[in-house]
């Protein structure tokens, strides 16, 4: 008799669970909901990450810049605007040794590549967030002549590190609901 009120109990409780459980509403998405909340979730960016994006769009840009643009001028301004072709990039100029208007950053990078011996070493880029605006991340590289590795410039970039973590971390997954 005790082994029927048990089984009968059991079975009672194991209805009354499984009614008790709640339903997705018809027309209701969880995966859909689920990137949602993935989506939604914060996630810390190491500045090393936003300056190694910020190097891949120096360089593509400089590729760019350098198929273009065999002998740029001095202190010649390729570009200042957000909206252009370069979005990221707020400022892109070739200054070289005689330019004036140059920032005070730009006079003491010019400086050190003067410095530098090309023949021995190869050239190589410099990033730096900007002193006066942590908004910015200041790319440069400079030209050298490949003959005579003698330098003929530099390229300065300024990147504009909004931009840059919307385009290289800022990922809408598919699916995702506009509200």
């Amino acid at each position: 008799m005790f082994k029927i009120k048990s089984s009968f109990l059991l079975c009672f409780l194991f209805i009354w669970i499984s009614a008790c459980t709640p339903t997705p509403p018809e027309g209701l998405d969880t995966k859909s909901v689920a990137r949602d909340v993935q989506y939604r979730k914060l996630r810390r960016i190491k500045e090393p990450e936003v300056l190694e994006a910020a190097s891949l769009e120096g360089r593509s840009i400089i590729k760019e810049l350098e198929a273009t643009q065999e002998n740029p001028k001095n202190g010649f301004l390729v570009y200042q605007n957000k909206d252009t072709v370069l979005k990221i990039a707020r400022e892109v100029a070739f200054w070289s040794a005689s330019s004036e208007g140059m920032a005070s950053e730009e006079k003491m990078l010019l400086e050190a590549y003067k410095s530098l011996d090309f023949s021995k070493e190869p050239p190589t880029e410099n990033l730096q967030i900007s002193r006066t605006d942590p908004n910015l991340i200041f790319y440069t590289f400079p030209k050298v002549l490949k003959d005579s590795a003698q330098m003929l410039g530099f390229w300065s970039i300024r990147i504009n590190k909004q931009d840059l973590l919307k385009k290289h971390f800022w990922n809408i997954p598919k699916g995702f609901r506009k509200k």
